[in-house]
C-alpha cells in the first residue's frame, strides 16, 4: 500500500470513442496522455445519455439498478429527482476517503442541487450553460403560464400589447448573445474556464477532481439567433431528429459532423493546458488521471441526429484512456470496459491500493425511451414511427457480438458480429446465448425478451 495519489476524472460529454481515437496522433494533449498511460478499446457506455451515465459512474450501478432514466409520462427534471436518493456514491466515498472533493462542470444537469453534488466539497457549474438556464428561467418568470416555444410566445405578447415584456425578452437574450460570442460560444462551451479554475484545486494534498465538458455537445455549428431556442417543451423538430424524418441537406449534414468533430481539437487545447498545469505543480507523474466520456452522438449515420432513446454504437462506444501514477502500464484484459466500473476502480486506488481498470465479459447499456407521452400529438400525426421513441431498449454484448432488444415489443433489433449487421439466425446459438444474458439481467422487470 502507498500514498493515495490525485485523482482527476475527466468526462468529455457527448464524444464517441470512435471521433477521438481517429484524431488522436494529431492531437497534443490526448496523444500524450494515452502515451504516457493505458488506452482502453471496449469501454460502453451503460446508457446513451447524460443522467442515467453519469449516475451509474457515480453509483457503480446500471440504470436499471439506480433508477435514474427517464419514464413514461416524465421530463428530464422529474428524472433527475431520483438522483437524490444514490447512496455510496463515488464522491461520497472519495470524501470518506480523505480526499478533498471537486466538481467542475459545463453541464447544468450536474449543478448543485441534482443530486449529483453530493459528496463534493465544492461544486461549480462553469461556462455558457449556466447562463442560457439563468437566462431560460428569467424569461419563464416573465411568461408565466404562456407556451415558450419561441413563435407561440411572441404571438401571444405581440397580440395581447406586453410591449414591456417584449422588451425585457429582447434585452435578456441581446445580453446573453453578448456573453456567448466574447466567450467563442458554441466552439467553446465552458471548458476553458474549467481548466482555470482546476488550477485552484489541484493540490499535494489529496484532491480528487471531476470534470465535464460540453465541448462536444451541441448545439455544433451556430450561435442561435434568439434564446428561446431553447426550448422546454418537447417539439416536431426534435422529435424528426430521432425518427430521421428532419430535412437535413447534405452541406448542413457535412457542416455538423465537422463542427463536431472539430471539438476534438479544442478540447485537446484545453486538456494541454490541463497537462501544463499539472506538470508545472509537479502533480502531473503522481496522477491518476481518466479521460472517458458519458455517451456518444449520432451525426445522421442511423438516420438521426443527437443522442439518447437508441442504442447505437455511435452512442454507446466511448473513449476510455487512464495515465496512472508514474505512468504505469498494465495489461488490457480481454472484454469489455464499462463505466459502471468506475467507482470501485477508483475507490481502491484512494486506498493506496494498485489496480488495473477492469475488464468483462459482458456487459450491458439501457434505454428507456423519451418519457414523453402521446408523442404523435406533438407531430400531428405525420410521423409514423414516432412511437418507436418511446420503447424500453437493452444492449448486451459478449465476444464480439451485440443484440439490442426492443422490451417493450419483444423484438430484436440489432445483431451485430464484429461489428457486422448479421441475422441472428446465422448465428443461432451465440443469439441465444445473448439473449439468455438478458433474461438473467433483467430478472422481473417489466421487459419482455424474445423467445420467455
Amino acid at each position: 500500500m502507498t500514498e493515495p495519489p490525485n485523482i482527476v476524472l475527466v468526462v468529455l460529454d457527448t464524444l464517441r470513442r470512435s471521433t477521438l481515437y481517429d484524431q488522436i496522433n494529431s492531437t497534443v494533449a490526448f496523444k500524450k496522455i494515452a502515451n504516457d498511460g493505458v488506452l482502453y478499446d471496449n469501454a460502453i457506455s451503460p446508457a446513451s445519455w447524460t443522467v442515467p451515465s453519469h449516475a451509474s459512474i457515480f453509483s457503480g450501478l446500471y440504470p436499471s439498478e439506480h433508477g435514474v432514466h427517464r419514464r413514461q409520462e416524465e421530463g428530464v427534471m422529474e428524472s433527475m429527482d431520483r438522483a437524490h436518493s444514490m447512496k455510496d456514491t463515488l464522491p461520497e466515498r472519495m470524501y470518506s476517503a480523505g480526499y478533498e472533493t471537486t466538481s467542475l462542470h459545463a453541464n447544468v444537469l450536474l449543478s448543485g442541487g441534482s443530486g449529483f453534488d453530493v459528496g463534493f466539497d465544492n461544486c461549480l457549474s462553469i461556462g455558457p450553460f449556466e447562463w442560457i438556464s439563468a437566462a431560460g428561467k428569467s424569461i419563464k418568470d416573465i411568461l408565466g403560464d404562456v407556451d415558450t416555444q419561441t413563435s407561440a410566445a411572441l404571438k401571444h405578447l405581440i397580440l395581447n400589447l406586453k410591449f414591456d415584456e417584449i422588451r425585457k425578452i429582447l434585452s435578456i437574450n441581446s445580453s446573453l448573445r453578448k456573453q456567448l460570442k466574447a466567450k467563442n460560444f458554441p466552439v467553446d462551451k465552458g471548458g476553458t474556464d474549467i481548466v482555470e479554475t482546476a488550477t485552484t484545486y489541484l493540490k499535494n494534498s489529496p484532491s480528487f477532481v471531476f470534470m465535464n465538458f460540453m465541448e462536444s455537445h451541441g448545439p455544433h455549428d451556430r450561435l442561435p439567433s434568439n434564446v428561446l431556442l431553447w426550448e422546454r417543451k418537447l417539439t416536431k423538430r426534435t422529435i424528426e431528429d430521432y425518427t430521421g424524418d428532419r430535412p437535413f441537406k447534405g452541406k448542413e449534414v457535412q457542416r455538423y459532423r465537422r463542427s463536431y468533430h472539430n471539438s476534438v481539437q479544442v478540447m485537446d487545447t484545453q486538456l494541454s493546458k490541463l497537462v501544463r498545469k499539472l506538470e508545472e505543480k509537479d502533480l502531473y507523474d503522481d496522477t491518476l488521471l481518466v479521460i472517458t466520456s458519458d455517451h456518444g452522438e449520432a451525426l445522421k449515420e442511423n438516420k438521426f441526429v443527437g443522442h439518447g432513446v437508441f442504442l447505437h454504437n455511435t452512442l454507446i462506444n466511448i473513449p476510455l484512456m487512464i495515465k496512472y501514477p508514474q505512468s504505469k502500464k498494465f495489461k488490457v484484459e480481454n472484454g469489455y470496459q464499462t463505466t459502471i466500473d468506475m467507482r470501485d476502480f477508483l475507490t481502491v486506488w484512494s486506498n493506496g491500493n494498485k489496480i488495473p481498470f477492469p475488464s468483462r465479459d459482458v456487459v450491458f447499456s439501457e434505454e428507456f425511451g423519451s418519457g414523453h407521452d402521446g408523442l404523435s400529438r406533438v407531430t400531428d400525426g405525420r410521423i409514423d414511427n414516432v412511437e418507436d421513441l418511446n420503447v424500453k431498449r437493452k444492449a448486451v454484448l459478449k465476444n464480439g457480438i451485440k443484440l439490442v432488444v426492443d422490451g417493450t415489443r419483444g423484438i430484436v433489433e440489432e445483431f451485430e458480429v464484429d461489428g457486422i449487421a448479421t441475422s441472428p439466425k446465422e448465428r443461432r446459438e451465440a443469439s441465444s446465448d445473448l439473449l439468455e444474458e438478458m433474461s438473467i439481467f433483467t430478472g422481473n422487470e417489466d421487459f419482455i425478451v424474445p423467445g420467455n
